[in-house]
């Protein structure tokens, strides 16, 4: 083969350009000590190299992860501190306030201070950082708590606690949502507090059954307990507990907390007897229950097991409105009702005569009253709560109008569902709405939780041309054929024919229920229970009563007659008076004395309108510093300092707390926060310095694969260098050209 002078050039100087590359390459290395300049280097070691470079990305991102949760978490601590250090202050004030030897100026000049530290917590409580509100939850722009400011509300009228600068009450406009933060691949940090947890789940709720059992594995009361519902209606939602006729109280308290989210149940042992306790499953004021016989939302029968047992309360305003949806400035019977407030269970309800309906005012008290349910009946505002009502401070001058009761007269007798009256058609649970025939004539049925088995008769004898006629015969209901035919019944959408289990006689004319009718299907009366005809004078008007009246019939009749009277029978079957002013009875027969008519006080001498019963209401830090306050503007020095009891209940001292006790559940509550993010903090410490040790390692992977040894790639490049320089002093003979090559 022959070697031309043009192979050899190329030859000579493809030879240089390699080794000027390589140099090239080496210079690289050692001035960037990176081993890997492209991936064509070393494939492998260069998707290694990517990997981990990627994943120290993650741990830096971590790291800055880390970084705000510790200053999130550090300020929050920061904040729960100096909180801790406002409440030591102000149970100091509250043992000096309680001692007995101070007057009442004294203790104004403690409550003002106290009105002060309550503006600090409430001002660390709105803590505001880089990031955001610290204790809003997710909603970070939002300020967390709001509040308003006024007359307090657990005062006397004209004492010092009417100025207009305090704060008396105090809402979370926040969310209860965690802001998670990754820390590493698999796991996340809580990184915040939110403001419900952090102040307003302080005490929770509890209800005491005021009446004591004496066996728990009975029924509460035997012959009177009535099968149907209640309800334990909770924030948000609401549950349905069916009740049977022979329910025990252990059988009552297993159903509750096999079956209910919102509250559990208990026996405790109390006075040689049980009591039935209710306890919110979770602490705070905005996380209470009310506890309301029947169903808020649906038809369902009522039981009278909460009245038996006195878990709850129930007040109905006595005047009643024509427009409950017409505005309080333009209805008649509320003339002289301003805009203002008042306090039901210690949260405010505001009034605003030219928006607000009567309607409007129970709506407002389902939203802002969580132990408590409002609705309109007849015309009436009505309030059932889980143990005590109380109403307070009304400067619109509404409860005044509505007369909601100051005294009470109610019968001890509980009488049997006859006397009180027919009950409805829905009472047999499997009746409803819809028809039947008798003789190809439609009978329908309306309203079956109105409608009694009397209206049935009444409209099967008012029909023409039917040929049957209806009657209730020894409890039976009974449908007879008046022109000698066999009758002809169906039954339709109703089921009244199924439900009542009706059987027709050999000869067809008679058509009778299987079943007797016994109470609660068909009207009895008072007579039954030995009461004679008279009059009942009520605050000087008097009313008659027969014998044969049902004590729904002689309410009724009370109500209509007497002014500022409400007269009703309640679910437990007691006849009720409720009246704005003193309630004066005399009789000129037996009624008092066989219906066990009895008062009831249900307005304390501080002008607080309520029924007492065993109850202690959840409360916010907000709350118990509020109530604290207004202990020590009243001189309520037990209040203060001693924890009460419900008159003789016999309950122990964990009912109904004193001020001081609800502070030191307050003070524990903040350490126990304070833990939660000290806790947070040093896990945040870990984490940081585990993703350090993970950081180092990497950089030493990465290192080890990407890096350049020195060493080595010196002694390469000064070879490489001197290759090269050899190199172009052979290319330069090479290619050396004489006067022959160009003549050639």
């Amino acid at each position: 083969m022959r070697i031309t002078n043009n192979m050899k050039i190329n030859m000579s100087l493809n030879n240089v350009t390699s080794h000027n590359e390589r140099l090239n390459d080496l210079q690289q290395q050692i001035a960037s000590g990176k081993r890997i300049l492209r991936p064509s280097d070393d494939p492998l070691g260069a998707a290694n190299s990517i990997k981990m470079t990627v994943k120290k990305s993650s741990i830096e991102y971590y790291n800055n992860n880390l970084v705000y949760a510790k200053n999130n978490l550090s300020d929050t601590d920061a904040a729960f501190g100096s909180v801790s250090n406002v409440l030591n202050r102000v149970k100091e004030l509250a043992v000096r306030g309680s001692n007995g030897t101070l007057n009442q100026g004294d203790r104004d000049v403690i409550a003002n201070e106290v009105q002060t530290l309550l503006e600090q917590i409430i001002s660390d409580a709105n803590l505001k950082t880089a990031s955001g509100y610290a204790f809003s939850g997710s909603t970070v722009n939002q300020m967390p708590f709001s509040f308003t400011i006024g007359a307090g509300r657990n005062f006397s009228i004209g004492t010092s606690a009417d100025s207009v600068s305090n704060i008396n009450n105090v809402v979370y406009n926040g969310d209860k949502a965690d802001l998670l933060m990754n820390e590493s691949q698999n796991s996340k940090i809580v990184s915040n507090v939110n403001g419900e947890t952090a102040f307003m789940n302080v005490t929770g709720q509890s209800v005491y059954s005021a009446k004591t059992f004496a066996d728990v594995n009975k029924a509460p009361v035997a012959d009177n307990l009535k099968a149907g519902y209640f309800t334990i209606k909770g924030r948000g939602y609401e549950e349905i507990v069916k009740i049977d006729g022979n329910e025990s109280l252990q059988a009552v308290a297993d159903k509750i907390n096999r079956g209910s989210q919102i509250a559990s149940a208990k026996i405790v042992e109390d006075a040689g007897g049980y009591r039935l306790l209710l306890e919110a499953r979770e602490k705070g004021a905005a996380n209470q229950f009310s506890l309301v016989e029947g169903a808020t939302g649906m038809p369902r029968t009522k039981t009278n097991f909460l009245e038996i047992a006195g878990l709850n309360s129930k007040m109905q305003s006595v005047e009643d409105i024509a427009d409950t949806d017409g505005k309080i400035a333009f209805q008649p019977e509320l003339s002289g009702v301003q805009n203002g407030y008042f306090y039901l269970n210690g949260r405010m309800v505001t009034v605003d005569v030219n928006k607000d309906s009567l309607k409007d005012i129970a709506k407002k008290i389902n939203e802002t009253v969580k132990n408590v349910y409002a609705k309109i009946e007849d015309g009436r505002l009505t309030l059932e709560g889980a143990g005590s009502l109380t109403i307070e401070s009304d400067s619109s001058g509404l409860m005044d109008k509505l007369a909601m009761p100051r005294s009470r007269s109610l019968s001890g007798t509980m009488v049997s569902d006859g006397v009180v009256g027919a009950s409805p058609l829905a009472k047999n649970e499997w009746v409803k709405n819809g028809n039947f025939y008798i003789n190809g004539q439609n009978i329908g049925i309306i309203d079956a939780h109105g409608e009694t088995l009397n209206d049935v008769a009444a409209k099967i004898n008012a029909l023409p041309g039917l040929n049957a006629s209806a009657s209730i015969e020894n409890g039976k209901f009974v449908i007879k054929s008046t022109n000698g035919q066999p009758l002809n019944i169906a039954d339709g959408t109703s089921e009244f024919i199924k439900s009542f289990k009706f059987s027709l006689s050999g000869d067809g004319l008679t058509m009778s229920s299987d079943e007797t009718l016994t109470s609660p299907m068909l009207a009895g009366n008072i007579g039954s229970i030995g009461v004679n005809d008279g009059v009942l004078t009520v605050n000087g008007v008097g009313v008659e009563y027969k014998a044969g009246d049902t004590l729904a019939a002689v309410a009724e009749r009370i109500s209509q007659n007497v002014a500022g009277v409400n007269a009703y029978v309640n679910s437990n079957n007691q006849i009720v008076f409720d009246s704005a002013a003193a309630i004066d009875l005399t009789d000129s027969s037996n009624f008092l004395e066989k219906m066990a008519i009895k008062e009831e006080k249900i307005v304390d001498n501080n002008n607080r309108v309520g029924i007492q019963r065993l109850s202690e209401n959840g409360q916010s830090i907000f709350d118990i510093l509020i109530e604290i306050r207004d202990q020590l503007f009243n001189g309520d020095i037990e209040g203060l300092a001693n924890n009460l009891k419900a008159d003789g209940s016999g309950i122990g001292s964990d009912i109904n707390k004193s001020g001081l006790a609800k502070l030191d559940e307050t003070i524990n509550h903040i350490a126990d926060m304070r833990e939660i993010t000290g806790s947070s903090l040093s896990r945040v410490d870990r984490s940081t310095a585990r993703n350090k040790e993970i950081e180092v390692y990497i950089n030493k992977i990465i290192s080890e694969t990407e890096g350049v040894d020195f060493e080595k790639a010196v002694v390469e490049y000064n070879t490489v260098d001197l290759i090269y320089r050899s190199a172009l002093q052979i290319s330069a003979r090479v290619n050396q050209q004489s006067l022959l090559d160009f003549l050639k």
